[in-house]
Parts: structure tokens; C-alpha cells; sequence
């Protein structure tokens, strides 16, 4: 051996040093998102996408790969090798795309009713889509307990379907519904032969003011948590035409749901609502020019009314929108990638532990 010259540890120390130091970062990590949590109510989401957060988990990322490079040069059964450089680099990969996903990805929600044709980049590059009908069932599958799905055929591609989950890919962007209403088509004309009103009305999508909404009575909201905030579809909006000062308040009273007639009034009507589509649907109607009430009944879907200076004609069918949610997300992949090493770096090295097990018992038998 010659004389002053240090010898270098083997990379398998390294990779053990290089694995801790990822490990202790990590565990600063979860302190820190601890005491943000503690301190200021901040969850797990905000800690990641922090400048610290994402610090501490990328440099924690980077050392795991590095760990997971000298594990797989360094001397040893090749078989153990292998199983540890994998579980280092899926643990690497998916520390680091998780605050990279994060901090890179983008996403929106769009609106879309039955029959309608998205624009083009309407999300940045999502190509347009035409929708078709939107399907409700009491149960859902995987894990769901209902369904609630729209067709959609992109231009130029194969006709997907779109639900709640797991989310569609389209175009690189992965689309679900993120909550549903109901549409009626509208005609209504106060004062002017001009339409206040003419086209499908969205229920649940139309903003007003609080001095607005004193205007009508307003069903209590339900008491339920089911999708925080996402379900049940309102029942009920307030229009307002701008410059107009006219106000159409639509609320859903009646219909037959799955071939049974409810009372959407009923505190629990939002039990039946995924039981299938609207039939034979009424609404109460109001009217109002400022304060003033000029008309207040019910419609049946496809009936008129008409009242001193002024008429109101509903659609036929109530149809159904949905909300989508999209997110385009490149670090998705990365992460997905990195789970799947994990999962194989561990089945590797279970393997090798039944095999080395079995011929330990073997020898042992001879």
C-alpha cells in the first residue's frame, strides 16, 4: 500500500451515505410541513410547493439517484444490486417529480352542455371537441358510487368518454368531471320585443349580487357533504341580464326520475338525482323588473305564460352540463416512472429473499 495516499471509500458507502443524507432531508421535510400546518394552517400541498418544500425535496431526489448510481456499480451480487439501485431510483424519481409536478403543471374547468362544441384552445392545446350526451347511473365504477360521464369526440381523433375518475387523456391533458347541472332552454322578453333571454340557461352558473339575490327565496342548501361542494346540481339560479334590470328567477320543483315521479322540494331529493335524467320537469318561474314581481307560477318544460308586458317559454327537455377539470401535468409521467422502479426494485429484492431462503433450507437438508 502505498504511503499517503487515502483509499477511497467503495460505492456501495457511498450509496449508503448519499441514501441517509436523501433520508434526513426528507425527514426535515416532514417537519417542516409539520410546523407550517401547526403554525399557520398550511397543508401538505402549500409545504411542497414552498421554496423550502421544494428544496428539500429535490435535493433529496437528486442524492436518491445519485445513491441509486453507486448501488449499481458497485461490487456485489448482481441480483442485490439491481433491487437496490431500483428502489433508489424510483424513491429518487418520485421525491423529485412530486414538487416538479407541482410547481410546473397547469390545469382550468370548462363548462360544457350537451350538443356543445368546445374551441380549440379553449385549453392550451386541447384540440376542439364536440360532446355528446351525458350519462347518470346510482353506481359507478371502480370504487364510485355513481356515474356521471360525457361523450367527446376530438377533431381528428376516436370518441372518448370522460368521468369522474380515473381522469381521460386528450391531447395531453387528463379530463374529468368535476361536478354537473341542468340546462333549459329559455325565451323570455320583458318590455321590449328584443329577448332579455334566448338559449340555454346553465342552473348553478349565473353570478349575482347579494342585494340581487334578497330578491327571490331561496331553497335551504342540503344538508349533505359529497364533493365538497360538487354535488348535489343546483336546482335553482337567478338571472340578470346586464343594463336590464329585469331578474327571471328558475327554480326545478318536479320530475320523473328512473320512472318514478319526486318532488325536487323534498330536503332529500338530492338522493335521486343521479337516478337518471329529468322528465316531465317543472319549474316555478318569477318574474321581476327591478323590485317588482310581474309574474310568479309553475311551467311545465315546453309550456309559455304570457303577462302585462312580457312572456316567458321554456324548452321541452331539461338537459345536462358539466363542469371539466383539466390538468396537463409532463412530471406525471416522471413520477409514474419512478413508482414503477420502486414497485419492481422491491418485488426484485422479495424474489431474491424466497430464493436465497429456499437454497439456505436446501443446503441445509444435505
Amino acid at each position: 500500500m502505498r504511503v499517503g495516499v487515502a483509499m477511497r471509500p467503495p460505492l456501495a458507502t457511498w450509496s449508503s451515505r448519499l441514501a441517509g443524507l436523501a433520508a434526513r432531508l426528507l425527514i426535515a421535510f416532514a417537519f417542516y410541513a409539520a410546523a407550517l400546518e401547526l403554525g399557520g394552517s398550511i397543508g401538505l400541498v402549500g409545504a411542497v410547493g414552498s421554496p423550502i418544500g421544494l428544496a428539500l425535496l429535490g435535493a433529496s431526489g437528486l442524492l436518491f439517484l445519485g445513491a441509486a448510481v453507486c448501488a449499481g456499480l458497485a461490487a456485489g451480487p448482481r441480483g442485490l444490486r439491481a433491487a437496490r439501485a431500483l428502489v433508489l431510483s424510483g424513491l429518487g424519481l418520485s421525491v423529485a417529480a412530486l414538487p416538479a409536478s407541482l410547481a410546473f403543471r397547469t390545469g382550468g374547468t370548462v363548462a360544457v352542455g350537451e350538443g356543445q362544441t368546445l374551441e380549440p384552445d379553449a385549453l392550451q392545446g386541447l384540440p376542439a371537441l364536440r360532446f355528446g350526451s351525458v350519462a347518470l347511473a346510482p353506481r359507478g365504477p371502480h370504487v364510485l358510487s355513481k356515474t356521471v360521464e360525457i361523450e367527446a369526440e376530438p377533431e381528428g381523433g376516436e370518441p372518448v368518454r370522460i368521468g369522474l375518475f380515473p381522469p381521460t387523456a386528450v391531447a395531453g391533458w387528463r379530463l374529468s368531471v368535476f361536478r354537473f347541472g341542468y340546462a333549459v332552454a329559455v325565451g323570455w322578453a320583458q318590455r321590449s320585443p328584443a329577448p332579455l333571454v334566448d338559449g340555454y340557461v346553465m342552473l348553478g352558473t349565473f353570478p349575482h349580487t347579494a342585494e340581487e339575490a334578497a330578491l327571490v327565496t331561496w331553497t335551504p342548501e342540503p344538508n349533505v357533504m359529497m364533493g365538497a361542494g360538487t354535488f348535489p346540481p343546483k336546482l335553482e339560479d337567478l338571472l340578470t341580464p346586464p343594463r336590464s334590470g329585469a331578474h327571471l328567477f328558475l327554480r326545478l320543483e318536479e320530475a320523473t326520475i328512473g320512472g318514478k315521479r319526486r318532488d325536487l322540494r323534498d330536503p332529500d331529493a338530492y338522493r335521486w338525482l343521479v337516478d337518471g335524467r329529468l322528465e316531465g320537469a317543472v319549474f316555478h318561474v318569477e318574474a321581476l323588473q327591478g323590485k317588482e314581481k310581474l309574474f310568479e307560477g309553475r311551467l311545465r318544460a315546453g309550456e309559455s305564460a304570457t303577462y302585462p308586458g312580457g312572456a316567458i317559454t321554456l324548452g321541452p327537455d331539461v338537459l345536462l352540463w358539466v363542469d371539466l377539470l383539466g390538468t396537463r401535468d409532463p412530471w406525471l409521467a416522471v413520477l409514474g416512472a419512478g413508482l414503477a422502479l420502486l414497485a419492481g426494485g422491491v418485488a426484485l429484492r422479495s424474489v431474491l429473499a424466497v430464493v436465497g431462503l429456499v437454497r439456505r433450507q436446501a443446503a441445509r437438508r444435505t
